[in-house]
């Protein structure tokens, strides 16, 4: 019996001893060795005071109990070993079954996996792992419905911890299928107002593992001590993942190596052992599959069919194996085939497939496919598949060669020689590589990399690419970039259909031609791949190209290189870069306008045209003020190249189109108002909805699901409100008033304000359509300082700062030149001079800088601007709850459901509008006037009245022509009404013809017109009815070039009476025959034109009769609209019926 076991024996027995205090001792102030030799001759009749209730048998049992001893987690870490060194039988039977659920469930076996869930509650424990796998579980296998049934039915266990129904509700929301993983994040992260710090740091291990950094062990253990044991164990597992992490210190890594080795001696964890194999130089414990070696060998080779039939294999056998499930997808990739499906089953692990496979072919957007990974990681973030998945991502996004992190290496299930990167050191990472098979192609090929030998052995043995793509990367880890750059040059032409593999050759060619300066090269590279395929080169970081090419003045790079400007437009950051690129171009080919380029270029191709239709964009061009003197030249000229590229690059007809209906949209509506709008407070709702939108539209699928949820009687609505779960945090009310609590928000309405903030955020911060960019473009940037800097600059009261020392300028004009001071008073004078010009240029920095801001909730915004959406649950809940229910609750239509966000909006902005206006008006002309005051007095008293008479005047006229300048900045603070200004039939129809005519020019139609040129309709409805005109005029336009018309006018007549405006178009027919195809056609269209089906309609045909009949009936919300039309007289005639009650001024 040990001396240490004696001692405390002693105390044990000795019947004054306070028990519970004795063990705490135990815990807190022996060392891990003695408090092992203490447990392991304790009678089992003390254990209790050691593993407490660390087997739950019953829901009610769960929970966190609350924050426990503050201590340092090494002792909560010492303790909670001895507690699973005690229940390892319990373990390892969990980790079986574990690994037993994860496969069935991954392979969509749900039936089995339940089982499985049951088998470990009933015999071993009930735990947070199973209860968050019993939502997983129900949503794949029964859906929404069922899932909310069982949070439903959760909230009603009897549990006295409060943060176990926080754990409940975001469980429910993490498995759900239409919320992504970043706006479950945003949706988590904001739920924390007012969670006490302790509770933060476990929810974000807890519910958001993926993004957890594992810094307050402390905290974390403390919060954790009345955990189950299988829960206890999986947070072990991580923690020590992360403490044999290279970013981790020695004493950690030693910390880390003895618990490993405790745990392991009855655990049965590969995870344990690859921790000791990273951190034990003595030690390769690491368990070696054959089975795999042979199918990564197969790979290695190029033998990818093989691959794909041993790996379906396998995968059915172990489908958490994620390195067998990638090399699966490649083999289909490498192959040009389609993805074949695993499991028979509609499986989790099929949809990974394909997402993986989406992913790496690059033909859709790898972004949306990344954030779909990632979401499909979150939703089985418990899983180990899911480490290895994430591990995957950050592989591909930050490609760093042979530097993998421990996280493949620690939580993938058997040995894998691609992963030797994790180990620092090369005598490790060789003796890594010779524990598999001797004669392993792989093993072999990457010793040969590592060893710097001659690899030349592995010639016409495995692809040719795969040979110098790695001896590329050897040489490039080594910077021996010129070498790297001959490797990869060698292969690149060859690889272009592989998307994955063609990337990274791209990318690390790319950074072989920059480390060598080599920038032209690295332009073509970069601007050929994007024609190929833009989503090829989203990875590359140009940030040290556009810098260096920035730095030496443009001058290392050939100007007359079409690439180059494309380049720079895709790539620099800044507006004035692009410009210069583009211009440098210009110049270089001797060109004042891009239209002249087709004339001047021997040739249009892909570049070409490129450039003309991205980079010769409105914004670029403008900035040529020489050659460009106003926006309508600006406006004119886009027109003409759109005009001359849809004769010649066929594929972007569409968008050239609808650039140019757009184009003389603006044109004719910048005729119409005259420049008479000086309002500036403008955001482009269409641009926001167009390209802003997507992911958000995914988390609206949910709303209309719950939508129809609702609408099921036996489903109840209620979920966690923020309110009443916040009070239940903090304490302010106890669990059972909760859940009586009538507070409760209903999950629907919960979800409304998270799309709410998403969308309030697009508004607002969205980097080319929203009000910041439109404050900052219109208002902040120069605008405001030039507006209130120009009365005080034409009468010379103010100066501009000196170029070498930052001081004012002296006010020469006065104390020189109309004056004549000197001395000490023509010091003092420009002293004081200086200090005003300093006075008001800082104001008004302050004004556009501190207050012409847009504040949220979020603390990155300034919140000192006037610009206020704060939204915070419990602010204005009431107003938006109501607005909710009364509009919003029951839409289907994400168009409709945004826009009424929009109104919401907007009816915000006219609130800060009229705030910002009466601020302005009292307390800007208030500031301004008194620095002029103050001026005028000190000068009266330094100067004789007598000479600075004109001086005065000057200050004087100044107060006026201030006062002028504020008015016009107040008026800038008014929504713009470019959308809204009222028109008349003879606009919309005139704008609609030129937007045709433009759109086929030089090819033109005419009118015979009878237009109705008086009555005003309301702005909103301008663009609605040129688009409903111009299905009708295209549709004649059509007719008349196929069958040669044009020569003849068409005819139109406008007729409004009595509020019913009538539209007659009247087309004459070729010949004198009436085709039987077309009276056909028209029986058709008119009884689609009588349905209801919302798909036939969606499914519009080429004369746009559908969309026409969508605009009459739904746009200008009137069902007693309608199309007539008829064959009479050879003469084909469409009658527009229109009500125009809702529609006039």
């Amino acid at each position: 019996m040990s001396k240490t076991y004696q001692q405390f024996k002693t105390l044990l027995f000795n019947p004054k001893t306070n028990k519970k205090a004795l063990f705490n001792n135990l815990k807190l102030k022996y060392t891990f060795k003695e408090q092992q030799t203490i447990v392991r001759e304790l009678p089992k009749s003390f254990m209790t005071f050691i593993v407490g209730n660390c087997l739950l048998k019953e829901k009610v049992n769960l929970g966190l109990g609350g924050n426990t001893l503050d201590c340092d987690y090494e002792i909560h870490l010492n303790w909670f070993c001895l507690q699973i060194d005690h229940f390892s039988s319990e373990i390892n039977k969990f980790l079986a079954l574990r690994d037993e659920f994860e496969k069935k469930f991954l392979l969509g076996e749900y039936e089995e996996s339940a089982e499985i869930i049951r088998k470990i509650n009933s015999s071993i424990s009930y735990s947070n792992w199973s209860i968050e796998n019993e939502f997983l579980q129900v949503q794949f296998q029964k859906g929404l419905e069922f899932n909310f049934k069982l949070l439903n039915a959760s909230q009603k266990i009897p549990v006295t911890d409060s943060g176990f129904f926080f754990l409940l509700h975001f469980f429910s929301s993490k498995v759900e299928e239409d919320i992504s993983y970043f706006n479950y994040q945003t949706k988590l992260t904001s739920s924390y107002i007012g969670v006490p710090d302790h509770y933060i740091n476990f929810f974000n291990y807890r519910l958001n593992p993926l993004n957890y950094s594992f810094n307050d062990l402390n905290g974390l253990f403390s919060v954790c001590s009345n955990y189950s044991v299988v829960d206890k164990y999986l947070l072990i597992r991580d923690v020590l993942v992360h403490l044999s992490g290279s970013e981790r210190s020695n004493g950690e890594h030693a910390l880390c190596l003895e618990k490993c080795c405790f745990l392991n001696k009855k655990i049965d964890d590969p995870l344990l052992t690859k921790i000791i194999g990273l951190l034990d130089d003595e030690k390769e414990e690491v368990i070696v599959d054959n089975e795999k070696i042979d199918l990564l060998d197969l790979y290695t080779e190029g033998k990818y069919y093989e691959v794909i039939i041993l790996g379906k294999i396998y995968l059915l056998e172990c489908p958490n194996e994620f390195s067998v499930l990638e090399l699966y997808v490649k083999s289909h990739i490498h192959l040009q085939i389609e993805l074949q499906a695993v499991s028979v089953n509609d499986s989790f692990l099929n949809s990974i497939s394909k997402l993986l496979f989406a992913y790496l072919t690059k033909k859709e957007d790898p972004n949306e496919k990344f954030v779909d990974l990632l979401t499909q990681a979150n939703v089985v973030s418990n899983f180990d598949f899911s480490q290895e998945l994430v591990s995957f991502l950050e592989r591909n996004i930050k490609v760093e060669y042979f530097n993998e992190n421990n996280r493949a290496f620690c939580y993938s299930k058997s040995y894998n020689p691609l992963n030797f990167g994790a180990l620092k050191g090369l005598d490790k990472q060789k003796k890594y590589l010779l524990l598999g098979k001797p004669t392993s192609l792989t093993q072999d090929f990457f010793l040969s990399l590592i060893n710097d030998s001659n690899n030349e052995k592995f010639k016409g043995k495995i692809p040719k690419y795969r040979h110098y793509y790695y001896k590329a990367l050897t040489y490039f880890v080594k910077n021996d970039f010129q070498a790297a750059k001959v490797a990869l040059e060698k292969i690149i032409k060859q690889n272009q259909h592989l998307g994955f593999q063609y990337e990274l050759i791209v990318l690390c060619l790319f950074k072989c031609y920059v480390n060598l300066e080599d920038f032209n090269s690295a332009i073509n590279l970069y601007v050929e791949t994007y024609l190929m395929n833009e989503k090829l080169v989203l990875t590359i970081d140009c940030t040290k190209a556009v810098d260096d090419i920035v730095k030496q003045r443009f001058r290392n790079v050939f100007h007359s290189n079409v690439n180059f400007p494309i380049f720079m437009y895709l790539s620099a950051n800044e507006a004035h870069v692009k410009f210069i690129a583009y211009d440098l171009f210009m110049r270089s080919v001797k060109a004042n306008r891009p239209t002249e380029l087709f004339s001047l270029l021997p040739r249009i191709g892909e570049a070409e045209m490129h450039f003309l239709r991205l980079v010769s964009n409105s914004k670029i061009i403008s900035r040529k003020a020489v050659v460009f003197k106003n926006s309508l030249q600006v406006i004119k000229e886009r027109i003409e190249i759109c005009q001359a590229l849809s004769k010649i690059d066929i594929k972007n007809l569409t968008e050239y189109s609808k650039e140019i209906s757009e184009l003389t949209k603006r044109l004719t509506v910048q005729q119409r108002i005259k420049e008479i709008d000086q309002s500036m407070i403008y955001v482009d709702e269409n641009g926001i909805i167009g390209h802003e939108l997507s992911e958000i539209n995914k988390g609206f699928n949910r709303f209309r699901n719950i939508s129809e949820l609702m609408n099921l009687k036996n489903i109840d609505a209620t979920g966690i409100s923020y309110d009443a779960l916040l009070d239940l945090m903090v304490g302010n009310i106890d669990t059972d008033t909760y859940k009586k609590s009538i507070r409760k928000t209903d999950i629907h309405f919960e979800l409304f304000i998270q799309l709410f903030i998403q969308v309030r955020d697009k508004f607002l911060f969205s980097n080319y359509y929203g009000l910041d960019y439109y404050l900052s473009q219109r208002i902040r940037h120069g605008t405001i300082i030039g507006q209130l800097r120009k009365p005080f600059q034409e009468l010379n009261l103010v100066t501009s700062k000196s170029s070498e020392d930052g001081d004012y300028l002296p006010s020469t004009f006065w104390s020189v030149h109309q004056l004549g001071l000197e001395g000490d008073i023509k010091e003092k004078f420009e002293a004081r001079m200086a200090v005003f010009s300093a006075n008001i240029d800082a104001f008004i920095s302050e004004l556009k800088d501190r207050f012409i801001q847009i504040k949220t909730e979020d603390a990155k915004t300034v919140q000192s601007g006037w610009f206020g959406y704060m939204y915070i649950p419990q602010w204005h809940k009431d107003v938006l709850y109501s607005i909710f229910i009364a509009k919003i609750q029951l839409i289907t239509d994400f168009n409709e459901f945004v826009n009424s966000i929009f109104e919401i909006l907007w009816d915000m902005t006219a609130q800060n509008l009229k705030r910002i206006r009466t601020e302005i008006d009292e307390e800007v002309k208030f500031m301004l006037i008194s620095y002029l005051d103050e001026l005028e007095a000190d000068l009266t008293d330094l100067l004789d009245r007598s000479q600075s008479t004109k001086l005065m005047k000057n200050i004087a006229d100044c107060r006026t022509n201030t006062q002028s300048g504020v008015d016009v900045v107040i008026r800038w603070f008014n929504r713009s009404k470019n959308d809204e200004i009222d028109f008349t039939l003879a606009d919309a129809f005139n704008t609609s013809l030129q937007i045709v005519n433009n759109i086929n020019s030089p090819f033109l139609i005419f009118f015979s017109e009878s237009l109705e040129t008086e009555t005003m309709f309301k702005g909103a409805y301008f663009t609605h009815f040129v688009d409903l005109l111009k299905i009708f005029i295209t549709n004649i336009f059509n007719y008349f070039k196929e069958n040669n018309l044009l020569s003849q006018p068409a005819e139109v007549k406008f007729h409004l009476e009595q509020e019913i405006l009538i539209i007659d178009f009247i087309n004459p027919l070729a010949g004198e025959n009436l085709d039987s195809n077309l009276e056909k056609k028209m029986d058709e269209i008119k009884l689609a034109l009588l349905s209801t089906n919302y798909t036939a309609i969606r499914g519009e045909g080429k004369s746009g009769f559908y969309k026409a009949n969508n605009i009459l009936k739904n746009v200008f919300r009137d069902k007693s609209n309608e199309i007539v039309f008829d064959l009479h007289d050879n003469t084909f005639n469409v009658k527009l019926i229109i009500s125009v009650n809702n529609l006039l001024v």
